[in-house]
């Protein structure tokens, strides 16, 4: 029988960072966002607001998978409730649980959240990659716990395979977008030297790496700041930079004109998948840069080992011309029975979903 215990405090996470480590590292599609260090980074960022529900399931006393949860208040239309959700916010693609066996970690989890519904009040899942990583094993795991779910839309992605090959990959683009791209590289080698800027570490660091603040503030003075953004989730980002670079995850792409960064692409890198989650272009070349950027980014990419890019939804429009398929990531939310606003919020979501199909069957009648 598999045993779930919960870790509720940083002091408990402390005390399985190598058992975490050790799982992260056997995870399907891992990635930066999955890790123990982004997690305790985000945590020491963010957790006055809310608290921590980390579930470790464990099959004859060994640890075969953890779920990463966090419990944060949130404002509704029936007043304030308890949301048990991932920490992912919106940094990443997708999210989901660390270790090789996900299903049993996930079927565990949440035979154990429904006996112990103690400090929430809805279970809300986003960016759950129901049709890759995930294999609909979270829809599963919650209809196997008797916990009915309602399943949304989230975010979508772009998806850059480069498998088997460059070669194989570059004569698949259509023939407009190899034209566009060659006229662009003209267009800008015109205006002067055009340099391909790559920093990727290749080892881990435990010490005091380099984290090549130049490139970085190159990278920033291109990245538009959203209008929503805290000067607390900056600050965030600015350190996770060094994390990441001390985990050798740091993906940071810059393109130059004449000395200059006229476009920048950041992400991470874990086993050959890369996810690109900020980009930025410089409004002189707005139209040319991004587009030079991405197919050498790409290439150079493909010569490193590189798989698989997924484009964060905020970073799509970067990637139009050579995005291979989009990856669809969902929601999947649960509604505690017997808390009465979650049930309220149910109930308005169900009439709200109600309305919008007999709107939509009434505009199809009067075509």
């Amino acid at each position: 029988m598999i045993h779930v215990f919960e870790i509720n405090d940083e002091n408990g996470l402390d005390g399985i960072r190598l058992l975490w480590n050790s799982l992260w590292r056997r995870t399907r599609g891992a990635s930066y966002f999955q890790s123990f260090d982004w997690l305790t980074l985000y945590w020491r960022h963010f957790s006055g607001s809310q608290k921590l529900k980390v579930l470790v399931a464990s099959l004859a006393g060994k640890p075969i998978g953890i779920l990463p949860l966090v419990v944060r208040k949130t404002e509704t239309n029936f007043g304030r409730v308890n949301v048990l959700t991932y920490p992912l916010d919106n940094w990443g693609t997708c999210y989901g649980p660390i270790g090789p066996n996900p299903a049993a970690t996930l079927i565990a989890a949440m035979r154990h959240l429904r006996e112990r519904r103690s400090n929430w009040d809805v279970l809300d899942l986003h960016h759950v990659d129901v049709n890759g990583v995930d294999r609909g094993r979270t829809r599963n795991a919650l209809r196997t716990a008797g916990m009915n779910c309602l399943s949304r839309p989230s975010r979508t992605a772009a998806i850059v395979d480069l498998n088997p090959d460059w070669m194989t990959y570059w004569s698949e683009r259509p023939l407009q977008s190899r034209r566009l791209y060659h006229q662009s590289e003209r267009q800008l080698e015109q205006s002067g030297k055009l340099e391909f800027v790559r920093f990727r570490p290749e080892e881990r660091s435990y010490g005091n790496a380099d984290c090549r603040g130049d490139l970085f503030d190159e990278f920033l003075s291109l990245r538009p700041f959203p209008s929503t953004e805290s000067s607390a989730e900056r600050a965030f980002f600015c350190e996770s930079h060094s994390a990441a670079v001390r985990m050798a995850a740091v993906d940071l792409n810059l393109l130059r004109l004449n000395g200059r960064p006229i476009a920048a692409a950041y992400g991470h890198h874990v086993n050959g998948q890369v996810d690109i989650v900020g980009c930025g272009v410089s409004a002189d070349h707005e139209r040319d840069a991004g587009r030079v950027l991405a197919a050498r980014m790409l290439q150079d990419g493909a010569s490193r080992g590189d798989q698989c890019y997924r484009f964060a939804p905020q970073t799509r429009s970067f990637v139009t011309d050579w995005q291979t398929s989009e990856l669809e990531t969902a929601r999947l939310t649960h509604f505690a029975p017997m808390a009465p606003k979650a049930q309220l919020l149910r109930w308005n979501r169900n009439v709200k979903n109600w309305w919008n199909s007999l709107r939509r069957a009434t505009a199809a009648l009067n075509l």
